[in-house]
């Protein structure tokens, strides 16, 4: 099954909603965290998931994914791909 999630980060609250195939719609919401807004982020979807009886098991983002494939990223973490 496919799903569509949408997020919106605020000062206080990150939400998520979720659509399924059918257009049936979940959502939740987790504290906003301004040091490091994935955290945030990954919090409201881990909860909007649970709220559909799904466990996430990995999560990441583009940026975590691209670096190490693209070879840039240095700066933020040690990339082993980097020659």
């Amino acid at each position: 099954m496919n799903y569509w999630i949408g997020i919106d980060t605020g000062g206080t609250f990150t939400d998520c909603v979720i659509m399924d195939e059918k257009g049936t719609l979940y959502s939740n919401k987790s504290p906003s965290t301004p040091n490091d807004l994935s955290i945030g982020v990954v919090n409201a979807i881990k909860a909007t998931a649970e709220s559909m009886n799904i466990k996430l098991k990995k999560c990441a983002t583009t940026c975590t994914y691209n670096c190490p494939c693209e070879h840039y990223g240095d700066q933020y973490f040690s990339n082993p791909y980097r020659s």
